[in-house]
């Protein structure tokens, strides 16, 4: 297992690994052109961008591109891209850690890489599916306690980093985030 790090930590170690964060992720148009690839469609740059976002931005950052989104777009392409799920092959960092590939959506996402509970009420608010599952159903609650990693699930859509895990996740960190989702399906009070 790799050694527990704090998700500060872990996002600092992450940026310093994705090619041109730091000098252009000002703008969402910014983190689309400099820093997913070029081939990707503009569908899944609209997705993958989400997920940056969620990984490394704040509440504002994000409750401002999903205006945009929904401005130019509309409501129902705004909740499909916050629903759509980002598959990765399986993971294995060394003998001992072994992710099996998985598929994310945003909500995933951000209880993986953001301990700001309000990243997720956000994410409820524009129409994630709060009741979504992975492909062996498990919900969101459930991966996140069992995935002990902090990894980069979006490696094929970047430009090259020469690195994919960032440390364990202090799971505990990530309690408050979690909690907005299990007060949204009802399996916890306010």
């Amino acid at each position: 297992m790799s050694l527990e790090v704090s998700n500060t930590q872990a996002k600092n170690v992450a940026l310093e690994h994705i090619a041109r964060f730091y000098n252009h992720s000002d703008t969402p148009n910014d983190i689309i052109r400099y820093i997913i690839l070029p081939h990707v469609s503009e569908y899944i740059k609209m997705v993958v961008c989400l997920h940056l976002i969620i990984m490394f931005k704040d509440a504002q950052f994000l409750r401002s591109y999903l205006e945009n989104v929904t401005d130019a777009h509309g409501e129902i392409i705004c909740q499909f891209m916050l629903n759509f799920h980002i598959t990765h092959d399986r993971i294995i960092y060394n003998v001992y850690d072994v992710i099996p590939g998985k598929s994310i959506n945003s909500l995933l996402c951000a209880t993986l890489w953001n301990t700001d509970p309000a990243v997720c009420e956000i994410l409820i608010e524009y129409g994630v599916d709060i009741n979504s599952t992975d492909e062996q159903g498990l919900y969101v609650d459930d991966i996140t306690y069992n995935i002990p990693l902090y990894y980069n699930h979006l490696s094929t859509y970047l430009h090259p980093s020469e690195q994919i895990v960032f440390g364990g996740r202090i799971i505990e960190e990530f309690h408050n985030a979690i909690h907005v989702i299990t007060v949204a399906v009802g399996e916890e009070q306010p």
